[in-house]
This record gives C-alpha cells, structure tokens and sequence, in this order.
C-alpha cells in the first residue's frame, strides 16, 4: 500500500504545480498565502512533502478550484494499488505548456496571437 500512496503524493504534487502555474502564482507567492517557505512549496511540488489536507483545501480555495481536480485522473487498479501515469517528463512538458499557454494568452493582440499559434504549429510539425 506504502507505493500506492506516494504514486498519490506524487499526482497531488502535480496537480499542485499544473494549478499554480494556471493561477500566475509563483511558488513565492502561493508560500507567503500559505504562511510557508518557498522552499516548502518546492517540496509539495516535487513530491518531497506531502500536502495536507487543510492546506490542500486552502490551496484550492486560494485557486477558486475544487479541491476534487488535485485527484483527477487517478486510477484505482483491479489490484487496489493506485495509478497515474504521470511521469517526471509529463508533468515538465505540462509545466511549460501551462507557461506558454499564459504568455501567449498575455499578448494583446489576437492576430499576433494566432501567429504565433501557427508557428508552434508549423514548428512542431516540422520536428516530427
């Protein structure tokens, strides 16, 4: 069961992430609404600590969100144990879609906008 929970902590620290990127906090700013370090937050993130409870509810009050989405896409498996599959390298290319997505989001015209929407585009195709 031990696996199963950190499998949890660690879709939780995710989660944490992907929604503190979505709201425009840096981990400096969801600290001093916590009343913690930085550091701390870097800890939630990574899966070092866990998030309790309490402090998850606040962090989804502070986020206007249910404290539900910090679950989302968690699997019971046939055998109980949990599974996410989230991997390291999913939640790094969800963090720099969430970042992109808010910088392009910030440019002010639409035009612009969808120029550079179509530059990802024609990049990612090209890379492939």
């Amino acid at each position: 069961m031990k696996k199963s929970l950190k499998s949890i902590d660690l879709h939780v620290s995710a989660k944490l992430k992907e929604q503190r990127l979505l709201a425009g906090f840096t981990q400096q700013n969801l600290a001093k609404h916590l009343g913690v370090t930085f550091q701390q937050i870097q800890k939630y993130e990574n899966g070092g600590n866990r998030l309790s409870s309490g402090r998850l509810f606040l962090v989804s009050k502070l986020f206007n969100v249910d404290p539900a989405i910090f679950f989302e896409g968690l699997e019971v498996g046939k055998d109980a144990s949990i599974k996410n599959g989230l991997t390291p390298q999913d939640i790094k290319i969800t963090s720099k879609a969430i970042k992109l997505q808010n910088k392009l989001f910030k440019l002010e015209s639409e035009t612009v906008r969808d120029k550079m929407i179509a530059l990802i585009k024609a990049l990612s195709e090209k890379d492939q």
